[in-house]
């Protein structure tokens, strides 16, 4: 089993090809382990699939919950986004474009463990507010997590994210158990002393 920071599809391949049984991508979480470690030793056993299932119950539950800045310019995906996070007991924002994600974090420096990106949104989208957050990250000696959300499921995709400066990537529609590891694997391991207030009164218009 080969652990990696390589995202690459062609380290993927690299490592099929030299027999590798499963390339885990780094960082990784310590279910992400016992999964794959399930998933090679025994495959079809009950553990192994119950592992792979979507994850729900004490899992998630009991995770950290994290102040998410979401970046979405759809109605109904914010609805369902803030819906789903808030279940969970995080505390969710939303802001409507990339540009007022931007404003938003630079506004409220430290306020945000993570940010939801979408990729296509008006104004601004999520690479070249990304790309913003960056440089702005750099002059201040911090990084902030940053996940992409997009519907351009198509191959180079996520590369192109990850080359924009994104930590992590999931593709619409969302699955619900993909979203969750990569805001477990991403977001920053503190627990919030102060949390946002809901979604519906925080939301940014124009």
């Amino acid at each position: 089993m080969m652990l990696s920071s390589d995202r690459q599809a062609a380290g993927v391949v690299r490592c099929h090809e030299l027999g590798v049984a499963a390339h885990v991508v780094k960082p990784v979480t310590e279910r992400e382990i016992l999964r794959t470690i399930l998933s090679v030793l025994s495959p079809h056993t009950d553990q192994a699939r119950a592992m792979d299932q979507p994850q729900q119950g004490p899992a998630f539950e009991t995770m950290p919950k994290f102040r998410i800045l979401l970046a979405e310019d759809n109605v109904v995906n914010q609805k369902l986004a803030v819906r789903l996070l808030e279940k969970l007991g995080h505390a969710v924002m939303v802001a409507s474009n990339g540009r007022q994600a931007v404003e938003t974090l630079q506004q409220q420096p430290g306020e945000f463990d993570l940010v939801l990106m979408d990729v296509q949104m008006p104004e601004m989208n999520g690479l070249e507010a990304t790309a913003a957050i960056r440089a702005w990250d750099h002059a201040r000696y911090a990084h902030t997590p940053i996940i992409a959300m997009t519907a351009n499921a198509m191959k180079g995709d996520a590369q192109r994210c990850f080359d924009a400066g994104m930590d992590g990537y999931v593709s619409k529609p969302i699955d619900r158990a993909q979203l969750l590891r990569e805001i477990a694997k991403h977001a920053r391991r503190t627990v919030p002393s102060v949390a946002c207030e809901p979604a519906e009164g925080r939301e940014i218009l124009m």
